[in-house]
């Protein structure tokens, strides 16, 4: 079954999800949370200037996937998938091809709050659904994964201060 990714919209957002298992190894382990609206109104802020600068560079990037990555490189799109209930979560897709301005691809993520969704099922995302763009090297070192950078400093510092809110998390320092 092909999986369609036509709109973006608001919810339960899954804080960063798994890219590949050497890049996922270096990261922080995924802790997906409820955010309350305060909260996600706070990091949808936090987001806005990341995934403008993402979606800008996206068209460089897929030119340089469809001239060749080199061996061992992978090329990733983040996206928003729901569940029927409305809970949504942000996940990778592989990308395997391009056709015009759609992206064919692969989920390479396991989902946890969108569980209808399975790792390997196979997806149709159109460009302006794209949030992020993820090259991953062979090092397990990445190009662009701007909102997972975000994710992963937020997570970091929810280590050091569990009982901070997330606001205050993401408030410049």
């Amino acid at each position: 079954m092909v999986r369609h990714i036509l709109q973006l919209a608001g919810g339960i957002l899954g804080l960063s999800a798994a890219l590949c298992s050497s890049a996922a190894a270096q990261a922080p382990p995924d802790r997906p949370q409820t955010l309350d609206s305060a909260s996600e109104a706070c990091l949808e802020r936090a987001s806005q200037a990341r995934t403008a600068r993402a979606v800008a560079s996206l068209p460089d990037a897929i030119r340089r996937f469809q001239a060749g990555l080199g061996e061992g490189r992978r090329f990733y799109v983040t996206v928003r998938v729901w569940d029927q209930q409305g809970k949504s979560e942000q996940v990778f897709v592989a990308v395997l091809g391009v056709r015009g301005d759609t992206l064919v691809g692969q989920l390479d993520s396991e989902t946890e709050l969108v569980t209808q969704f399975h790792r390997g099922d196979r997806f149709l995302v159109l460009q302006d659904a794209v949030l992020d763009w993820t090259i991953s090297q062979p090092d397990g070192t990445e190009e662009g994964n701007l909102l997972g950078k975000l994710m992963d400093t937020l997570q970091e510092r929810m280590t050091r201060a569990p009982q901070a809110s997330i606001c205050a998390l993401l408030a410049p320092r």
